[in-house]
């Protein structure tokens, strides 16, 4: 069980202590004894408790797991990106990407400790498009693979855990390498930097931006566009 996990589990306990005493404070009060000084102590207790318990869970985010997550970035495309992830809020990504046809998760290292600087993977039909950013002579090469579900799981662990995923001979090229890109303050998305640089997008990156069209008001063309230029405008026409 991760540290993560563990502190869940003493949050819940520690709020359902308090929720505990929160009942027994209102149910004597109010059937047995009335509002006397010992009840409404245990009522003022049990809040505490019940606050303590949504507290604790958080207290792993404070440092990353292990010395790969340090300076790593989660990032998803309806949600805002999270520095220095803990393991569960990267699975809960990748869940949202395996639940929306729409969504990709992408998971990036401050630096590309065994050659890969990122991991990122989105639907692709009756499975899952698994791209790896490696590393080689100051570009960055994508190489691509359709994976199941439990193989997107166990290479986003690997990752997030060593640094490495196996089996990347398995992995294809795809067709452009790419220089190296970088998260940081000011910077688009690491997905979207190539596409400014190059001028040119891949299948995948183009249906991200047609799910930012606005269709609820069709019959006026700026009005669906308008959600997609404002996006783009965000990041000028050249990457940093």
């Amino acid at each position: 069980m991760n540290k993560h996990r563990s502190w869940k589990a003493v949050g819940a306990a520690i709020a359902a202590v308090g929720f505990g005493l929160i009942f027994l404070g209102v149910f004597f009060s109010c059937y047995v004894a009335g509002i006397t000084a010992p009840f409404a102590i245990i009522m003022f207790l049990g809040v505490p408790c019940v606050i303590a318990g949504f507290i604790i869970p958080r207290w792993d985010n404070i440092e990353p797991e292990n010395e790969y997550a340090a300076g790593a970035k989660l990032e998803n495309f309806f949600d805002d990106p999270i520095d220095n992830p803990a393991w569960d809020q990267v699975e809960m990504r990748i869940r949202k990407m395996m639940d929306m046809e729409e969504e990709h998760v992408l998971l990036s290292l401050q630096q590309a400790f065994k050659g890969i600087s990122f991991i990122q993977a989105a639907s692709a039909g009756d499975g899952y498009d698994l791209q790896l950013g490696i590393e080689e002579a100051g570009n960055t090469k994508l190489v691509s693979k359709l994976c199941t579900e439990k193989e997107i799981y166990d290479a986003f662990r690997k990752f997030y855990d060593q640094a490495e995923v196996d089996g990347v001979e398995q992995f294809s090229p795809v067709e452009i390498s790419r220089k190296t890109y970088t998260a940081g303050e000011g910077k688009p998305p690491i997905w979207i930097q190539p596409i400014i640089e190059d001028a040119s997008m891949y299948d995948l990156d183009f249906f991200h931006f047609t799910d930012m069209l606005d269709w609820s008001r069709q019959g006026d063309d700026d009005a669906v566009l308008e959600p997609l230029v404002a996006f783009l405008a965000t990041y000028g026409d050249k990457g940093e």
